[in-house]
């Protein structure tokens, strides 16, 4: 066994009883594609690689700056406009100095969205909610559906979390939003145009703390920004690397469940204590 081995099978003693030894060598040789290192991707793919995810692509175009420091895992004083794409290398190389990584530091595009997705098992979206190319974030779902890889699109609320996972052969993030906006189009007129942020705000009321929604829904309508508390973040990731675990590991852990996937999307709010698994088409 090379020190790299060792290291790696050392950091993850406490981790084999549960993940089994066949666990940890599926998540050794799975490469995990991260679609943006802000607070929720930063703080999954520490996850993962703690975890001993032996693979990541980390694509991020941008710098850490002073608001980061709230909730991103890599963004210190010491790394105030340093790439994210950099600074979350040598945290994870810190941690398993054997990890493949493959950095994107345009972040992902249309051009280079082929090497993003190339050999990827699972790919983690967290694109900003306010893109330049709004259409980015769909084809990002439409290849990776053609490829047949997993989507998981995580996002953060006050004091919570929600997740929508996407599997190969279930239903596209298309038709999943387009059920969405049919919703809130029976509660209120809608925009075609409206973010998926607020298509999700307006159909969530009962699920998150309604005042934090107002606050959220306020800023983001003035300033197209978006509040957010440092303890979201790591909910989030934990929520992201439990279904990274339950895709890769379907056919290795005994009894392990079903990944919950579209229409069906997981609602999480630690000041309301409230946990929901909701079918959009019943809402």
């Amino acid at each position: 066994m090379d020190k790299r081995d060792k290291h790696y099978y050392g950091f993850l003693e406490r981790s084999i009883p549960i993940l089994t030894e066949d666990g940890i060598r599926k998540l050794r040789n799975s490469t995990i594609a991260i679609a943006g290192l802000g607070g929720v991707g930063g703080a999954a793919v520490i996850t993962l690689a703690r975890l001993g995810v032996g693979g990541v692509k980390l694509a991020d175009p941008g710098k850490f700056d002073l608001p980061d420091i709230n909730r991103q895992w890599a963004a210190f004083k010491s790394t105030l406009g340093e790439s994210k794409v950099e600074a979350y290398e040598k945290v994870l190389r810190d941690i398993n100095p054997g990890i493949k990584i493959e950095k994107i530091n345009e972040g992902v595009t249309e051009d280079n969205l082929d090497t993003f997705l190339k050999e990827s098992n699972i790919v983690v979206e967290c694109l900003d909610y306010v893109l330049p190319n709004r259409g980015l974030r769909e084809k990002v779902f439409h290849e990776a559906k053609e490829r047949g890889i997993h989507v998981i699109s995580p996002g953060i609320c006050g004091f919570g979390a929600l997740m929508i996972v996407y599997l190969p052969n279930g239903m596209s993030a298309t038709e999943f939003y387009r059920i969405l906006q049919e919703r809130v189009k029976k509660r209120r007129s809608i925009s075609k145009n409206v973010s998926a942020l607020y298509i999700l705000l307006n159909l969530l009321d009962e699920n998150f703390d309604s005042s934090t929604l107002n606050i959220i829904g306020e800023q983001f309508a003035r300033h197209q920004l978006i509040p957010s508390l440092s303890l979201a973040p790591a909910l989030s990731a934990s929520l992201v690397a439990t279904e990274c675990v339950v895709i890769l590991l379907q056919n290795i852990l005994p009894n392990v469940r079903k990944p919950i996937c579209a229409p069906r999307f997981l609602t999480v709010d630690l000041l309301k204590n409230s946990y929901n698994i909701i079918d959009a088409t019943k809402i």
